[in-house]
């Protein structure tokens, strides 16, 4: 049961960090074309 106990960088934390980081990059693009269209709308 000490296996559970020491926090070890495991496959599965690296996965889990993997898909955060693709989550915020993604999120992120939506919110930048979400501004620019906006902004291009606002000029016309």
């Amino acid at each position: 049961m000490s296996d559970f106990v020491t926090p070890s960088t495991g496959p599965d934390q690296w996965f889990v960090a993997t898909l955060v980081l693709l989550f915020a990059i993604y999120y992120a693009k939506q919110l930048l074309e979400r501004t620019r269209t906006r902004l291009r709308e606002e000029r016309e």
